[in-house]
């Protein structure tokens, strides 16, 4: 791990995440240029993060970056309100979804399905998003599952539904429904 310290933010690099970074631009699309927009449509919904904690006077104490994403932990590990909690959750997606907009009215279709797909993807109710984060905050965790368990059942029917399976994203969805599961 390789750990700096800028404006006393702890930023933490794992090996997995350039590791990650390494198996998608040698092996996993002949796309170089898909895979950079991926990686700053990422930086753009963590940016909207941090860009809430400022509004809402939160500072984050560590920002992980590790094979499965990118976590921002706060300064006061999460003792905000709910409602500041699920405002700072929220604007992640929401800048997926103002910049999905603007990348379509401007004809980069490219950006606009990144920033759609990222958005939506963030949104799903598994513990391991923001979608599941914010249901945490307000439903009983049992009810909570039962969300995670009808999304998991629809999108099952939804990837044999369709003709290409990315193997990235089914390998993403099969990881966070066995940790939801034994969560």
């Amino acid at each position: 791990m390789l750990e700096l310290n800028v404006f006393s933010i702890k930023l933490r690099f794992y090996f997995g995440f350039f590791a990650v970074i390494f198996v998608s631009f040698f092996f996993g699309s002949k796309d170089s240029l898909g895979i950079l927009a991926a990686l700053t449509c990422c930086l753009l919904h963590e940016l909207g993060h941090l860009s809430a904690m400022c509004l809402l006077s939160t500072s984050p104490d560590k920002i992980c970056f590790y094979a499965g994403g990118i976590k921002i932990i706060p300064h006061n590990n999460g003792i905000e309100s709910r409602e500041v909690q699920t405002i700072i959750l929220a604007a992640g997606c929401a800048v997926n979804f103002i910049f999905a907009i603007a990348s379509k009215l401007l004809g980069f279709n490219m950006l606009y399905n990144i920033n759609l797909c990222l958005g939506i993807f963030n949104l799903l109710p598994f513990s391991y998003f923001d979608g599941g984060r914010i249901l945490e905050l307000y439903l009983p965790h049992n009810i909570k599952r039962i969300f995670a368990l009808i999304c998991t059942i629809l999108l099952i029917v939804a990837f044999f539904s369709v003709n290409a399976i990315n193997p990235a994203i089914l390998a993403v969805f099969i990881f966070v429904s066995i940790s939801e599961i034994f969560m």
